[in-house]
């Protein structure tokens, strides 16, 4: 790709084997999916891609970000529906149709995504346990020296000792 510009137009734009594309609202990046079963990540501005991965055996015909930008998805030829984040880290796949995906949307709300395949079906996918937030890490322990005493937290519950 030549050129992303700010404004969001793709202008001067030349992609070889480019069969879909996808903007995100959330970051202003394009993701584009290739007739080599690649994809590629691009940035407003920017003359070269700034994540490029290989993913599908066949091609890629169908791209969508989710509604936040922090993952792509991808489907194509070969029936395969991928979740990835954005540094190209496979986070889903599924088989999804028995005819190629030729498009791929995701909800408002992130929830759900609908892919559509050549054979007219239609499928929804749940996308909340791909791209459920981070869990909170586990409290931090801390040793007690020797001849102390110790008070001990567990899920909200404070234990006092005697």
């Amino acid at each position: 790709m030549r050129q992303l510009q700010k404004n969001g137009t793709l202008a001067g734009a030349v992609v070889i084997g480019c069969l879909a594309l996808a903007v995100s609202r959330a970051g202003g990046r394009a993701a584009t999916g290739h007739a080599d079963g690649s994809l590629r990540l691009w940035s407003p501005g920017t003359a070269e891609p700034l994540a490029e991965w290989a993913g599908h055996e066949g091609p890629v015909t169908a791209v969508a970000f989710s509604p936040d930008g922090r993952a792509v998805l991808s489907g194509g030829g070969a029936r395969m529906l991928r979740v990835w984040d954005t540094t190209g880290r496979s986070l889903a796949s599924w088989a999804a149709h028995p005819a190629p995906l030729r498009g791929l949307a995701g909800t408002p709300d992130g929830s759900r995504a609908v892919s559509g395949a050549l054979d007219g079906s239609l499928k929804a996918w749940d996308l909340l346990a791909v791209l459920a937030p981070p869990a909170e890490p586990p409290p931090a322990v801390i040793p007690a020296k020797a001849g102390t005493q110790t008070l001990a937290a567990v899920s909200g519950a404070v234990a006092t000792p005697p």
